[in-house]
């Protein structure tokens, strides 16, 4: 799936953006719709040959998320929503 969005966008997915997919991220009906990109908690920033890479985390959001990120900023709603995980 992260192929198909990036060949869709044609671009590099980097923290803070975010893609709407508008069906359910697992195929079923729900309300992950969508999802946000935001830095990778555990895999820190690698050296290699050919330049640095940064991992990013899609984390799956509902409408009402995306609309908070795209009001306001994708790492500000990761941090709302990291302080109220459940």
């Amino acid at each position: 799936m992260l192929v198909t969005i990036t060949e869709i966008i044609g671009n590099t997915l980097y923290a803070g953006d975010h893609v709407s997919w508008h069906c359910g991220l697992d195929g079923s009906e729900s309300r992950l719709q969508h999802m946000l990109m935001g830095e990778d908690p555990q895999l820190q920033v690698t050296v290699t040959p050919h330049g640095s890479v940064r991992f990013v985390q899609i984390v799956g959001a509902c409408l009402e998320e995306l609309q908070a990120v795209q009001r306001w900023n994708g790492p500000g709603v990761l941090q709302i929503l990291k302080r109220h995980s459940v």
